[in-house]
């Protein structure tokens, strides 16, 4: 569907739980039309690079729910 979209954002830490935050760009939510609450996987590339895609949801028991 998209080919080769990239987009470079750097991790930061919320102040008050000091948890690692991910910023996806806007444009990008809008593009792939993810939304808060989807879940997402999270895949190392060779080149020390990340892939990341949303996970589709899927009507078989044993996957855990995206909704």
């Amino acid at each position: 569907m998209f080919e080769n979209l990239t987009w470079t954002v750097t991790v930061g830490e919320d102040p008050e739980s000091k948890e690692l935050v991910i910023p996806f760009p806007e444009d990008m939510l809008k593009l792939l039309d993810w939304k808060e609450g989807d879940a997402i996987d999270f895949t190392e590339n060779e080149d020390g690079s990340w892939t990341v895609s949303k996970v589709q949801k899927t009507d078989d028991p044993a996957m855990p729910s995206t909704d």
